[in-house]
Formats: structure tokens, C-alpha cells, sequence
């Protein structure tokens, strides 16, 4: 899965350590979308440090013929879901946005983030091994990016939203997402991805969807 990042670099991502990914992997939270037998997405959450209440979404990379299809949009709804059903829902989910990558930053906005007002030290933690932070520095800013947290509130609507867009799971064991974007259309196969699959994992979602906390 590493390769795909290695065989792509783009310059709104930061390199992370392989622990970080297998981190996620570990946790069900790292998400891959395959075409023909290759990964061709890619999107996780990762942690700021062990004792932080707040997790990065972060390292989306969907390779050229698949953007702006509606994958990004998806991978925020999965993610966010998977943060409720595995750490809780009182964890603070956050993402880093350069201000140039518009698309993300267009996606983050559609999924209900806000500015993060008091960003935690941590968060900074990375930036030495970016590559656009001395660029960062020349312009007087601590990071590259801006910082971003999810609204609990909004959290639940992109929660009941991805609910809604994989209802078939509630009955059948195969569930295609529909998805449209500037670009065009794309159906993808969620049946194997146990966030949405998994049906006690689908009534904790209805849930907190519904309101609960725990």
C-alpha cells in the first residue's frame, strides 16, 4: 500500500513513517479503493500523539483518472465514521488543508469542517519533514496548512449521509456507491469495507446518527 504513495508523490502530502500506516491499517482505518486488481485511492486517519482526544484525517491520493468523480468526498464520510465506531465519538476529528489545494479544501468545506481554533501543539509535530515548510517559514506561518475540526453535529449529518448511501448493506451483502463529480461518475463496491458493512458496526452509526454519545 506504501508503493502507491512512494510511486506518487504529490506535493500536498506528507511523508509519514511506515508505523503511522500500518497504525491505521491495524485499526480498519486506513481505506483503499482498487480497480482491476491495483490500489488506485487512498485515504487514513492517523493520530497526533497517543494521550491527544483528536485524530488527522490525512494522505489522500486518488491517481488522475479517478479525480474529481466524488472519491474524496466518500473517503471523509468513511473516515469519519470509522473515528465514531472505533475510538468514539468524542474524539476530535481534523484535518490539514494548504490553502493552494483547493479541491481538498472545497471537499473539507462540503463535509462540514470549520477552522480549528486552538490548534494542539502536536499537530505541528511533522511539519520538519515536509517539504514546503521552509517556504512556510519565509512567510511567517508555522505550517504549511491550515487546520481543520469536524463539529460533532456535522459529524452525525456526514454519518447519516453515508448511512443512506449504503442502505442496501442493511439487507444485501453487496451495497455500489453511486458517486458523481465534475469529472463524471464512479460506482464503487463498499461490501467489503466493514465500517459499513459490518452490521453492528451500522447500528452504532444509526446511533450516533441519531444522537447517541457513549
Amino acid at each position: 500500500m506504501i508503493d502507491i504513495y512512494e510511486s506518487n508523490p504529490h506535493p500536498f502530502l506528507l511523508p509519514r513513517p511506515a508505523t503511522d500506516f500500518r497504525r491505521a491499517v491495524a485499526r480498519g482505518q486506513h481505506f483503499v479503493v482498487e480497480q482491476h486488481g491495483q490500489i488506485v485511492a487512498a485515504s487514513g486517519v492517523f493520530d497526533y500523539t497517543d494521550d491527544r482526544p483528536f485524530v488527522e484525517l490525512s494522505e489522500t491520493l486518488v491517481l488522475p483518472p479517478l479525480r474529481r468523480r466524488g472519491l474524496q468526498g466518500l473517503f471523509f464520510r468513511l473516515r469519519i465514521a470509522s473515528v465514531v465506531v472505533t475510538q468514539g465519538p468524542s474524539i476530535g476529528i481534523t484535518t490539514a488543508i494548504d490553502p493552494r489545494n483547493e479541491v481538498s479544501l472545497t471537499s473539507a468545506h462540503s463535509q462540514g469542517f470549520q477552522l480549528w481554533p486552538s490548534v494542539i501543539p502536536e499537530a505541528y509535530a511533522s511539519c520538519s519533514t515536509c517539504r514546503n515548510q521552509e517556504a512556510a517559514s519565509k512567510m511567517g506561518r508555522p505550517c504549511c496548512c491550515d487546520f481543520y475540526c469536524l463539529p460533532i453535529e456535522q459529524a452525525r449529518a456526514r454519518v447519516r449521509a453515508l448511512l443512506a448511501e449504503t442502505t442496501l448493506l442493511d439487507e444485501f451483502t453487496e451495497g455500489p456507491v453511486d458517486l458523481h463529480g465534475k469529472a463524471g461518475s464512479l460506482s464503487v463496491d463498499c461490501s467489503g469495507c466493514r465500517v459499513v458493512a459490518d452490521h453492528d458496526y451500522r447500528a452504532m452509526l444509526r446511533d450516533f446518527a441519531d444522537g447517541a454519545s457513549w
